[in-house]
């Protein structure tokens, strides 16, 4: 056989392998309208200056492809696996130019000297092609003499408008985990950790 024969079979076997794989891409992918791929605040060596900040910062992709015509954040504080705190951060209208979003979340000790010591600034904002929306709310804070991790999402997530899905977590505690893709299991297990769930209607 020779030379260019082989490189002809070669390329319709490669071919080949390619469709099956396609083919066999996981339904989980193929039949979710709602893709939530990670990013992140601090690029580059600017990650270095992330807990000099005294700020847990992050960020999701949101790609919608549904019908719904609106999402809605909303946050949980678990403490010892207890749910204490249950409230919505805001509810977004979703337009044909804004099915892409970008949704960034940061936590913080208040900058003002007239907020309680026990309570944390936490900021969420929504980027889209037409502009931002962005909420403060003020939560309660954990005790200062713990650590605490982030609960980020490792890896892209699919998922489908009728489920709710968490897209962030942030944990405190003498011991901590992080870099697990069960995010809301390590929050609830944690002495305080809290979550930010989206949800379509």
């Amino acid at each position: 056989m020779n030379k260019l024969l082989k490189n002809i079979l070669l390329t319709f076997i490669l071919v080949g392998v390619s469709n099956v794989l396609i083919a066999c891409r996981p339904t989980e992918e193929m039949n979710k309208n709602v893709k939530i791929t990670p990013s992140e605040l601090f690029q580059g060596d600017t990650v270095l200056l992330e807990p000099h900040l005294k700020m847990s910062a992050s960020a999701v992709n949101l790609d919608y492809t549904g019908d719904k015509e609106n999402f809605n954040l909303q946050y949980e504080i678990w403490e010892e696996g207890v749910l204490t705190t249950d409230e919505g951060i805001f509810l977004v209208s979703i337009t044909e130019d804004a099915s892409e979003q970008e949704i960034s979340f940061s936590i913080m000790e208040s900058p003002s000297p007239k907020v309680s010591e026990e309570a944390l600034e936490m900021t969420v904002a929504i980027h889209s092609a037409e502009g931002y929306h962005s909420s403060k709310k003020m939560i309660e804070a954990y005790s200062k003499d713990f650590a605490q991790a982030q609960q980020r999402l490792q890896n892209e997530l699919y998922a489908n408008d009728d489920e709710e899905i968490v897209i962030w977590g942030l944990t405190a505690g003498e011991q901590l985990s992080s870099g697990n893709e069960l995010i809301e299991e390590t929050v609830k297990a944690a002495k305080w950790g809290l979550l930010i769930k989206l949800s379509f209607e």
